[in-house]
């Protein structure tokens, strides 16, 4: 086969040829002409990038400039100053966006914040990557005289932003509960100078912020100091809420009714008492409270501090009611602890022949020998005068009967044994007004073991004897004049009371800022008892009814909690070793002696738990975690504090668990250090409740 040759096909090979060596830029004319959509859109693309990140810094500008000049407004700034203070955020911000060039203006007038806001107006011409796209982009087409010529005319390179945002400064209104530790560690380096004056600093620049608002009341504040138990103030003593009638569970009893140990007074043995359902009455018919034993000392009262409900109402806001007696708020009454006899703590062997009490008594003056006396019921001998046997501690004549007591000391003076030291809170004489067989001198109990500790829950030592004389509360315990004291606080039945009555919710600014100034630190640390109250302040509810319902619209409930240290509640050979008896296990709080065992009710975490500081401590955290979900659940916002406290302590992390979520999800507990740190926390705490609403 020949070959044939196809001229097509040849020139066509020639013209590919000559346009791959061809040098007269046809070419490259090509190659830019598809280049250029290609960097259009990537400019664009750039370009755009970078107009979204000046949109939203300008407009975060625009926002923080209405802000600050509204805060500054209600803060009692001219209109000038709110005006330069706003333009100086507004440059702050707009910074990162240089070379461009921004100006803001301002709508308002002094007063007005709080009704018609703050407008802010601005502008922003912001430079971009690619000038001529910029144009095209910016620039519009206008007709330039000549007959169908178009020009584009613009901001060439740049791009021109406007923003404006209203600012209604205050309308929210709050609520607020600053629950403060006033235990006796808050002595110390300045702590308490520091928490007054950062609550204070704290309630004036909320007043002076969010006070203007024309809603009624639109800032309040509640204070409550706590220490090992919280005072609500005795002026409420008479309101349906109290357990005036000692019908609570907890009034007379701990856990266990039927256990005479776990009683803290057993008036089932006081004839003059007649139980009626839970409560007692006298033979007359009148209840009979806590109150009832208060009113019958002749020389103290009640001072207002309360006990913890019962289980499980220590941990709720629950209204109380008579229907419910374990909601009602029980007064708090440390019981008079035992006499010291012949030494004895907590057990004595009756003999059927006691022997006279001392050899010798003692006078003003002088010691003297004493001498003979007769008894009808046990053929003994008694001073002839009176006036002598005023001397001694259990000498009195009692239905007509002259008794004695088996007591060795010979120290004895205006009635009152010195060597009183074994019991912990004895101020009253406990045979005032008592005579049975709980009484180891009374001839019926010849022979047998009596427990010294009976004598604490007596009732009749708290009532008239029947010469009409009132007990009065005496220094038995230390031989002071006055008032007992124990581990440095004051006794009697108001033992564990040691702060200032409550706040109740106000807007009065002046009285909570003198409230502050005049707390005091002393006693020990009960923070579940703190905030119980402190959301009980807050509440619309009984006992406190001043707070918002939980319903209502733009309203804060917020509680700031604040202690330097973990729950304390001690065993009582914590301090005095075993010069004290240990019987009650603890000294007397907000759940009582430890020994009725409510401290421990609703505690699961320790099966059994024993009487130790640490588990005390425990117990109590686990009171406040319960309280604090519970106060969450009512939309109580929770700002907690934890005041110069170790490293480890797990007072941290109880408070931070109890903290509520901020805006940013993190927690709102402060770690304060120092005394310069707490300031700063409550100035932090202060900015964020007062931040205010942005409205377009």
């Amino acid at each position: 086969m020949s070959k044939r040759n196809f001229p097509l096909v040849s020139g066509a090979r020639k013209r590919v040829s000559d346009f791959a060596t061809d040098t007269s830029g046809s070419i490259k004319v090509l190659a830019m002409t598809s280049m250029v959509p290609l960097a259009m859109m990537g400019g664009l693309a750039i370009d755009s990038s970078e107009m979204y990140r000046a949109r939203v810094n300008f407009q975060a500008a625009v926002d923080a400039a209405a802000i600050t000049a509204a805060r500054s407004l209600s803060r009692g700034a001219t209109l000038a100053e709110a005006r330069d203070a706003g333009e100086a955020i507004f440059q702050q911000n707009i910074a990162n966006l240089k070379p461009s060039v921004g100006e803001i203006d301002f709508e308002m007038d002094e007063g007005s914040c709080a009704n018609e806001g703050v407008v802010a107006n601005a502008t922003l011409r912001h430079k971009v990557w690619f000038d001529s796209l910029s144009a095209n982009i910016s620039g519009t087409l206008t007709l330039d005289g000549k007959a169908g010529v178009y020009t584009r005319k613009g901001d060439p390179g740049h791009t021109n932003l406007v923003g404006s945002t209203t600012v209604q400064c205050g309308n929210d209104t709050v609520e607020i509960a600053l629950v403060l530790d006033n235990s006796g560690s808050m002595r110390h380096n300045g702590k308490l100078s520091t928490l007054k004056a950062a609550s204070q600093n704290l309630v004036n620049s909320l007043h002076n912020q969010m006070g203007n608002s024309p809603r009624p009341n639109p800032v309040q504040f509640s204070l409550v100091p706590f220490a090992a138990t919280v005072n609500i103030g005795a002026n409420n003593r008479n309101k349906s809420w109290m357990d005036k009638t000692g019908i609570s569970p907890s009034h007379w009893s701990g856990t266990d009714p039927n256990d005479w140990q776990d009683d803290m007074f057993n008036f089932d043995d006081n004839s003059d008492v007649v139980k009626v359902g839970n409560a007692y009455r006298t033979q007359s018919g009148q209840a009979i409270s806590r109150l009832t034993l208060y009113d019958n000392l002749s020389n103290d009262s009640w001072k207002g501090c309360v006990e913890a409900r019962p289980y499980p109402y220590h941990t709720t806001d629950d209204e109380p009611t008579t229907s419910n007696p374990a909601t009602l708020i029980v007064p708090s009454f440390a019981p008079d602890t035992p006499d010291d006899w012949s030494g004895q703590r907590e057990r004595v062997q009756v003999t059927s022949s006691p022997v006279p009490y001392c050899v010798k008594f003692k006078t003003w003056t002088r010691n003297r020998d004493c001498r003979d006396w007769s008894d009808g019921a046990r053929g003994k001998r008694h001073p002839v005068t009176r006036e002598v046997a005023r001397y001694y501690s259990y000498d009195y004549q009692y239905k007509g009967k002259w008794r004695y007591g088996n007591v060795t000391t010979t120290s004895v003076e205006d009635g009152r044994v010195i060597d009183e030291h074994l019991y912990q809170n004895n101020y009253l004489v406990d045979d005032h007004n008592h005579l049975g067989p709980l009484d180891p001198r009374d001839p019926s109990t010849t022979g047998q073991v009596l427990d010294q500790y009976k004598r604490q829950s007596w009732t009749t030592k708290y009532f008239r004897n029947s010469s009409g004389t009132r007990p009065t509360v005496r220094d038995v315990n230390r031989n002071r004049n006055g008032k007992p004291s124990v581990i440095g606080y004051e006794g009697g039945p108001n033992y564990s009371c040691t702060t200032q009555p409550l706040t109740e919710l106000t807007p009065n600014r002046t009285n909570v800022l003198n409230d502050l100034n005049s707390m005091q630190a002393i006693g020990l640390t009960n923070i579940h008892q703190g905030a119980v109250w402190g959301w009980r302040t807050l509440s619309n509810g009984e006992p406190f009814t001043q707070g918002r319902p939980s319903s209502s619209p733009d309203n804060k409930k917020i509680m700031i909690l604040m202690t330097d240290g973990n729950h304390t509640y001690y065993r009582i050979n914590r301090f005095y070793g075993n010069t004290y008896s240990n019987q009650n296990l603890s000294y007397y709080g907000a759940y009582g002696h430890s020994r009725t065992g409510r401290i421990f009710e609703g505690y699961t975490d320790i099966a059994n738990p024993q009487h130790t500081d640490s588990s005390f401590t425990k117990a109590m955290d686990s009171h406040l975690k319960k309280t604090c979900d519970n106060m969450k659940k009512d939309n109580i916002q929770i700002y907690s504090i934890a005041f110069d406290v170790p490293n480890g302590s797990s007072v941290k992390t109880m408070l931070e668990y109890c903290a509520s979520n901020g805006s940013a999800g993190t927690k709102l507990y402060y770690d304060a250090r120092d005394n310069a740190a707490l300031v700063q926390a409550f100035d932090n705490i202060a900015e964020k409740i007062s931040e205010l609403a942005v409205s377009k």
